[in-house]
């Protein structure tokens, strides 16, 4: 019986060290514009004064995410693949970058 015991913990332990994290399930596009529009909302907060700061960048971001259809844990998942895989991440953030240009030089964009 004991034995038994020993197994099962041992092979609920491996069951659980395999489990992958579910990706994102977000375009490549939409993870730009998604990264786009979260970097709008920090710059648009930098200027506020200390005690709403935070406060206006947690609304900012959940309204990003009510837009996107993606929670905070979602948000978080993406930023740890992307961490996880700098070969995705780089080419993703040059793609951000031009999307800020792109925005920037367009009149009320």
């Amino acid at each position: 019986m004991k034995h038994l015991f020993v197994l099962l913990s041992i092979c609920v332990v491996l069951a659980s060290c395999n489990k992958k994290e579910e990706q994102v399930a977000l375009s490549e596009d939409r993870r730009v514009q998604l990264l786009a529009d979260l970097h709008m909302a920090e710059a648009a907060a930098q200027h506020l004064p200390p005690a709403v700061k935070d406060s206006m960048i947690r609304v900012y971001y959940d309204q990003i995410f009510a837009q996107y259809d993606i929670t905070q844990a979602d948000y978080d998942r993406l930023m740890k693949q992307l961490r996880d895989d700098v070969g995705e991440l780089q080419p993703l953030y040059e793609k951000v970058l031009e999307e800020l240009s792109r925005r920037e030089a367009v009149p009320g964009g």
